[in-house]
């Protein structure tokens, strides 16, 4: 039972809250009307689930002489020695064998943008995250891949203005986490992660402040130009929930663990419920 405990901790199933953003199209093209769509989303969902914890586990295993330099990733199994690599790395190897497989069989589409972010994370974790400003562009190409798989899954068009606007929101976030960790481990930064030589936190705060300003206007283009009245509504739970993320994270919340800094913060959570909320009454009433 331990080794199962230690195999789920290392897929971080707190993590898979970034994977929501398949469901974007569901909601914003009004298919969750359609119980085939909402099948077929949430089916997408538990995929995208299902490898990003299995490149998680890839990734633990690459960095598991690094993470025992961290003060608080030294703890995982695979850092710590709980779990072995070999075990690791045969469950990471099923698990992404058996996702592709039942993406092929769903949709050949939706396949080929899973392959694809699978290939991007693996990218990241090999290569891209040692090249300094590609490693938070292959962050945020990991969570653009995930909009377009729920999009493709049901047979609909994701909107060129939400795609720029989450490209920019996952690049304020990618900023945050690099800058977060680059407090956190001080003169043992360049050790860690060879990029983290190189950033400055005065350079990554200016990255910050622009996507920061770029997600509020991008968005609220979107809410404008949309056939769905009434969107802009939404503008202000979105500028809030920015400004009260980054509010958290210069208070001295984990910006490198944007999960936990979400989930722990009531503000925050119940801003992010509220604006879901207001965007499927909208969506339902109105388009």
């Amino acid at each position: 039972m331990k080794k199962i405990a230690d195999i789920l901790k290392t897929m971080r199933p707190k993590q898979w809250i970034k994977n929501t953003f398949v469901l974007a199209a569901l909601i914003f093209s009004k298919s969750f009307m359609d119980t085939r769509a909402v099948i077929l989303s949430f089916t997408a969902f538990i995929l995208f689930c299902l490898a990003s914890g299995a490149v998680y586990i890839i990734n633990d295993v690459i960095d598991r002489d690094k993470d025992k330099l961290h003060p608080r990733k030294c703890k995982r199994p695979i850092a710590s020695g709980r779990l072995k690599v070999g075990e690791a790395l045969s469950v990471a190897v099923v698990l992404l064998v058996l996702v592709i497989a039942l993406g092929v069989y769903l949709s050949p589409s939706f396949a080929m943008v899973l392959v694809a972010y699978i290939v991007t994370v693996m990218l990241y974790s090999f290569v891209l995250k040692h090249q300094p400003i590609l490693d938070i562009l292959a962050i945020a190409a990991g969570f653009l891949l995930r909009l377009l798989s729920g999009a493709v899954i049901i047979g609909v068009e994701a909107s060129s203005w939400l795609l720029l606007c989450t490209t920019a929101l996952c690049l304020f976030l990618a900023a945050n986490k690099r800058k977060s960790e680059l407090d956190i481990m001080k003169d043992g930064a360049k050790e860690y992660k060879a990029t983290l030589g190189v950033y400055t936190s005065a350079f990554l705060q200016q990255v910050i402040t622009i996507c920061l300003a770029l997600c509020i206007v991008l968005y609220s283009l979107y809410a404008y130009f949309t056939d769905i009245p009434y969107m802009m509504a939404t503008v202000l739970f979105v500028i809030y929930g920015l400004f009260r993320y980054q509010l958290l994270v210069l208070s001295g919340q984990p910006g490198d663990n944007i999960e936990v800094t979400v989930l722990k913060d009531k503000p925050l959570l119940i801003d992010l419920i509220l604006w879901g909320l207001s965007c499927l009454v909208i969506v339902w009433k109105f388009y």
